[in-house]
């Protein structure tokens, strides 16, 4: 395994809507659904030099934070509120230091891409807006 001597960057904003209200138990698992997903094309050999970051608000109040560095048994879901949400805007953050950054790029947009198609039950609707640091542009995906 090499390390990289810069990390590479993936950061995104996603609006979230569910078909229906969803609790805050449903939303964490769906939250660590997601960051499970992450470290699998953010990671070799099951080990991450790096972090995954998701951040959470809805409509109601409800916020809920995903952490993961390291290893899977790193896994942390934390949530403040206690209504159920059917809208979220999330933020999600992946820095590793051992994929290059174009690959990086790619595999978590399709991973976010096959998770949401994956939920089609669950989610309405979905909009991805990647930033990318060094351009300074958007690109927008919208389901």
């Amino acid at each position: 395994m090499k390390i990289l001597d810069k990390p590479s960057v993936f950061a995104a904003e996603i609006n979230l809507e569910f078909s229906k209200t969803r609790t805050i138990e449903e939303l964490k698992e769906v939250f660590r659904e997601l960051v499970l997903r992450l470290f699998e094309v953010s990671s070799v050999n099951d080990k991450l030099v790096g972090h995954i970051k998701i951040y959470s608000e809805g409509k109601n109040g409800s916020s809920i934070r995903a952490n993961l560095t390291g290893s899977i048994k790193n896994l942390t879901v934390i949530t403040n509120g206690n209504e159920g949400e059917s809208k979220l805007k999330v933020w999600i953050n992946v820095i590793t230091f051992m994929i290059k950054e174009e690959e990086l790029l790619k595999c978590v947009k399709d991973a976010i891409m096959k998770f949401v198609e994956d939920n089609k039950g669950i989610i309405k609707s979905f909009g991805l807006s990647i930033s990318d640091a060094h351009e300074n542009h958007e690109n927008e995906l919208a389901f």
